[in-house]
């Protein structure tokens, strides 16, 4: 009989975490994502998601893009939020953002003076600073930049973009970004100035195949859409596929 007892007052504890799963007000989140998602989206997404569920806790891991797909694939975190090259039969992903590339100077730089779209051959005889060869934003520009602004000639380069901001601002060179990825730099006084012609990075949010989302990174999910698109200006277009979220179960 006392054995008896305790299965069932453990079995309902179980069923009591169960539903406080279910009502959001537990739960475990772990992201991948770029520095700029981190700093400029998933931080301020949650801020609100500890005010309204302060039971979910969320795990964020600061990940280039050969980072976070490795981690979502091996299951070590739940969402990725990453720019993707190639589809994955191994991942559903639905777009979020898509931002355009420009180039980033130091204060004064003879690149800012104007407004309107540089064409990339201005950076033909600049000094240029690259990101590593894991690097989403990198592999984007080897496919679509002019083919002479080939990575091997980068003068120097950072696995990270805020080495790439400390280089920058010391003079030493400049750096060709996606404007979410620029928007630190802006932030801390920084040029950037739109390329032309347009090329542009698409940011995914991505889960392994199959695997259902929890109420709770759903919730986060939906706080998460609410400050991207917030984002939204001139060289930053929020992509909100509510129909494709619902699908994958975000929604």
């Amino acid at each position: 009989l006392t054995l008896a007892e305790r299965m069932l007052e453990e079995m309902e504890q179980a069923l009591d975490d169960l539903q406080a799963h279910a009502r959001r007000e537990r739960g475990l989140v772990v992201v991948a994502a770029t520095a700029s998602l981190v700093s400029h989206a998933l931080a301020p997404a949650l801020g609100v998601l500890n005010r309204r569920h302060p039971g979910i806790l969320v795990r964020i891991l600061e990940a280039n893009t050969g980072g976070a797909t490795r981690r979502l694939l091996s299951g070590e975190v739940d969402i990725a939020l990453t720019t993707l090259l190639e589809p994955d039969p191994a991942m559903d992903a639905v777009p979020l953002l898509r931002d355009r590339f420009g180039v980033v100077c130091p204060p004064g730089h003879p690149l800012l003076d104007g407004t309107a779209p540089l064409d990339w051959t201005a950076l033909r005889d600049q000094p240029l600073l690259s990101l590593g060869s894991e690097s989403g934003i990198r592999a984007l520009l080897e496919r679509q930049a002019p083919p002479w602004l080939a990575y091997p000639r980068a003068r120097h380069e950072v696995s990270s973009v805020g080495g790439l901001r400390s280089l920058i601002r010391q003079g030493i060179g400049v750096a060709a970004l996606p404007a979410l990825a620029a928007q630190p730099m802006r932030e801390d006084g920084l040029g950037f100035r739109p390329l032309a012609p347009a090329i542009c990075r698409t940011v995914y949010l991505a889960r392994r195949q199959g695997r259902s989302p929890t109420p709770a990174t759903a919730a986060l999910v939906a706080l998460l859409l609410d400050q991207v698109a917030l984002l939204a200006d001139e060289s930053i277009e929020a992509l909100v596929d509510l129909d494709e979220l619902r699908r994958l179960g975000f929604a």
